[in-house]
């Protein structure tokens, strides 16, 4: 039987602590933790030093909630956690939200960057403080260089319980402008061993129980889906890690390899898509106005009633392990959006291309998936680094998109002939060398895919494909795309 837990928590008042200096209200959010001296678990389990990564998600809530950080320990000794933001500029002012046994912080240090000393803060006695979340508020005269990096030290050793910390924020906030991904990059290819890519944000951030739509390019490997009873017990392509309310699945329930939309309203929502293997294509999930929706490749490919997500909770959202069946999934993922709205079908499609400015209405989260590293990613919530459990990292095939107003800009560095064509089309490359080749159809999807390299014409028989518009893009070894327009007679 499937199980759907809600969370337990003991509710009491909140007070907040300030101490010295006014204190800015403009609040970035801990992104990642550099350093801890111990932890109660590991990631995604409870009290693990993740928990204490980004907005709050216990506080106002006070008591022994597990959705909060704390030390392996308490009444044994000293700790300490090292935390980094995604700020570039001074700070005057630090937030720590304390939602069980408050006062044992008693030393707070930011990082100077270029003494790479500890300068210390804040400091106090530790003493027990009132049984009620707390914001511990700190103010000092603004630093005179950037902070990016933040550690407490904790008096563990005389604490009488366990010490949690929900989140920690400086103020003010300098951060980088968000620039969508212009060019191609790479895609992170999961293994289905071993591989998961464990996004740190909350699905309360993200989405909401009647408003989400998750969007993303896959490539499926996986030669054999799970054989599951339950379709959200299959390997997970985008999930919630709370257990199975939401997202996509790879998995066979009747005989057929299927990529199931899901969505628990009290009853198990869902239907199955058909795919080809070893080939890109775009996904999307949207879920609003009681409809569970699928779109492939930027066109609608099914609709069935489901109403309101049943539990949206606090744990991540995953790619590729699906924490509640223990199943892996063998493919690639790249451009992974989430909104907290349902997009509508000409949303979808811009999307698809790539065209998702960082003011686009509902955004929460996009995933670049660009060089391999936790930094490609934007959440105006707040931004936090995610975990790469074995993942790798292949050439995405899914480069930038242009639309169909710009085709006619075309690259002098292409020739095509006979265009239009009926058959063969042969292709010369001037003053580049190339590497990769795609051929898109009017709707942006992937019709032909090839590696080129060290070649200065090739021949491609497209004698299959139905008349029309295509685009033909070639990306260089420069990461340059060049674009040339082909009519299909």
């Amino acid at each position: 039987m499937k199980r759907h837990f809600l969370p337990l928590t003991l509710v009491f008042f909140s007070i907040v602590t300030t101490h010295q200096a006014a204190v800015a209200q403009q609040k970035l959010y801990a992104g990642r933790v550099n350093n801890v001296s111990s932890v109660y678990d590991v990631y995604p389990l409870g009290w693990s030093a993740y928990q204490i990564l980004g907005a709050p998600n216990v506080y106002p809530a006070y008591g022994d909630i597990e959705d909060a950080f704390n030390p392996e320990f308490y009444d044994v000794q000293r700790d300490f956690i090292e935390l980094d933001f995604d700020n570039n500029g001074p700070i005057d002012s630090i937030f720590i939200y304390e939602t069980f046994t408050p006062g044992f912080i008693d030393s707070v240090f930011v990082k100077n960057p270029g003494t790479q000393n500890w300068d210390l803060v804040y400091s106090a006695v530790p003493a027990p403080g009132a049984p009620v979340a707390t914001i511990l508020a700190i103010g000092f005269p603004m630093t005179s260089y950037d902070v990016s990096e933040v550690r407490l030290t904790l008096a563990n050793d005389t604490a009488p319980d366990w010490i949690e910390i929900d989140a920690v924020a400086i103020s003010p906030a300098t951060t980088n402008a968000f620039t969508p991904e212009t060019t191609p990059g790479t895609a992170y290819n999961f293994d289905g061993v071993n591989d998961a890519y464990h996004t740190y944000s909350n699905l309360l951030n993200l989405v909401t129980d009647t408003g989400a739509t998750f969007t993303a390019w896959i490539n499926i490997h996986q030669n054999t889906a799970p054989s599951v009873v339950d379709v959200y017990a299959g390997s997970c392509v985008l999930c919630d890690a709370d257990g199975t309310y939401i997202g996509v699945y790879l998995g066979n329930t009747g005989g057929s390899d299927s990529l199931f939309f899901y969505n628990y309203d009290g009853a198990d929502q869902f239907f199955g898509m058909d795919y080809t293997l070893d080939t890109w294509f775009h996904i999307a999930l949207v879920h609003s106005n009681d409809q569970l929706k699928a779109y492939k490749n930027g066109v609608l490919y099914r609709t069935t009633s489901s109403g309101p997500t049943a539990y949206i909770g606090m744990r991540a959202l995953e790619m590729g392990f699906n924490l509640s069946s223990g199943e892996y999934l063998e493919a690639e993922i790249d451009e992974v959006t989430s909104f907290n709205k349902g997009l509508s079908g000409p949303q979808v499609y811009n999307v698809m291309r790539m065209n998702v400015p960082g003011n686009m209405t509902g955004l929460t989260g996009y995933w670049q998936m660009s060089n391999c590293d936790e930094q490609h990613f934007y959440n105006p919530l707040n931004h936090i680094a995610d975990s790469l459990e074995g993942v790798s990292c292949t050439f995405s095939g899914v480069p930038d998109f242009a639309s169909e107003e710009n085709i006619s800009e075309e690259s002098s560095s292409l020739h095509l002939f006979p265009n239009p064509s009926n058959d063969v089309v042969h292709i010369s490359f001037k003053n580049i060398e190339p590497s990769y080749l795609f051929i898109y159809d009017i709707t942006g999807m992937i019709v032909y895919q090839s590696v080129q390299q060290g070649q200065d014409m090739i021949t491609i028989d497209l004698e299959k494909l139905p008349a029309g518009i295509y685009s033909i893009q070639v990306i260089d070894t420069n990461q340059k795309t060049h674009i040339r327009k082909l009519i299909m007679d």
